[in-house]
């Protein structure tokens, strides 16, 4: 209890002493926030209100994050109702971290795993924006302690439960999907110890996954088929992301009108389109050159930790109650921490691989990750994109310092 109450105090203490106004894609899905809650939907105004299109649905970002904070402007207490919510979202993933800690090492493992999650200063700078990471961890979260501390004997029930959580997470980032098909294989595989019957259960736990996620996505997809120039299952930006990840080191980036080539002009499900087929015959042209830029978005992803600090900056230099001092010593120490975290998690990971058996422990803590990587590896890479996925590190991190604190025998 006590990580968790640290954690609310410092996020909240944090938006009250820094009023931030939003930054990068939090100004979008703010704006879609207010549209949704006044009932004009989601349309492009939020992401350009003087576009000659404003009124036109969009699905180019995902709609989930601003579809669940919409409901604060009811009550006419947004945006602080907004900070409030991240806060929270913050400090419960502070609960999950200790949970899956718990389960990977103990309880002093578990304890370990929430105060790193509760101190975490990227997390607590992310609560204090309109960025969806903290939203998302939730989801990231609960699908793996569904996994670890199902009974063996209820594995597929805990597969439905899991592609249920990540269906719906799928509406705030569709990182969620490939993450559950690696869980959905990972649970199949250790649910058996012979080859029969690991295809069966490869093929029944694939199943309730496949129909779970279509029927919890299945809404969206008929309002995008219905509203956009053809269907889209979560968000029309893959193309765009994947055109991204092919050029410079495959870093985020903001495509410019020429990099549309032929694709401007288009609807956009056929723009999206379009610009993968651009990416994809870029990837095609060179695909060692591709590859590198693989290893490079990997490195970018995982390698540091700066986006929060550099958000968290621009925001409250924007809201004028900062200088430039403030966001500089925040991303030092962001930075540092993430140095120090990340060997731990380095040699936590090391120490879970090495172990027999903990094969749903092993499922729950590395498939979102793997799953995590491999999608940037494909598409662009960001420090800010790994987030989701740090209370998961937490436990792998805290299961390192138990290990290096257990007195030699």
């Amino acid at each position: 209890m006590a990580p968790f109450l640290v954690a609310l105090a410092l996020r909240l203490a944090l938006a009250v002493a820094f009023p931030v106004r939003p930054v990068w894609d939090g100004v979008i899905y703010e704006r879609a926030a207010d549209a949704i809650a006044r009932g004009e939907g989601y349309t492009r105004g939020s992401i350009d209100p003087d576009a000659s299109d404003a009124d036109e649905a969009t699905a180019f970002y995902p709609v989930g994050f601003s579809a669940m904070i919409a409901p604060l402007r009811w009550v006419r207490a947004a945006p602080a109702l907004d900070l409030v919510a991240q806060s929270c979202a913050g400090a419960l993933i502070v609960i999950g971290a200790g949970l899956l800690g718990r389960r990977a090492g103990g309880a002093r493992t578990g304890r370990r795993a929430a105060w790193l999650v509760a101190l975490w200063p990227g997390g607590i700078l992310l609560s204090a924006s309109w960025l969806s990471e903290p939203f998302f961890a939730l989801f990231v979260c609960a699908a793996s302690l569904v996994i670890v501390y199902a009974r063996r004997r209820h594995a597929l029930r805990a597969t439905a439960l899991a592609a249920l959580i990540l269906g719906v997470g799928a509406y705030v980032r569709p990182t969620s999907i490939p993450m559950l098909a690696l869980m959905t294989i990972g649970v199949a595989l250790v649910s058996s110890r012979d080859v029969v019957g690991r295809a069966r259960a490869l093929v029944m736990h694939g199943a309730v996954a496949a129909i779970v996620v279509a029927l919890v996505l299945a809404p969206w997809a008929l309002r995008n088929a219905s509203a956009l120039d053809g269907a889209a299952l979560t968000s029309t930006n893959g193309g765009a992301n994947l055109l991204v990840g092919t050029r410079g080191e495959g870093g985020y980036a903001t495509l410019e009108p020429d990099d549309d080539g032929d694709c401007g002009g288009l609807g956009e499900v056929a723009r999206d389109r379009c610009l993968a087929d651009l990416a994809t015959a870029r990837i095609t042209e060179d695909p060692l050159a591709w590859l590198a830029r693989g290893v490079l978005k990997i490195t970018s992803t995982f390698g540091h930790e700066s986006s929060p600090a550099q958000a968290w900056g621009e925001a409250t230099q924007r809201a004028g109650v900062s200088g430039e001092a403030h966001a500089l010593w925040a991303l030092g120490i962001e930075r540092a921490w993430w140095l120090v975290f990340l060997a731990g998690v380095i040699a936590g990971g090391v120490i879970l691989a090495r172990r027999s058996g903990d094969g749903r422990v092993k499922v729950a803590l590395f498939a979102p990750l793997l799953g995590l990587a491999a999608l940037h590896f494909v598409f662009l890479g960001g420090d800010r994109y790994h987030a989701p996925v740090v209370p998961l590190m937490a436990a792998l991190c805290a299961l390192a310092i138990t290990a290096a604190r257990r007195p030699a025998r």
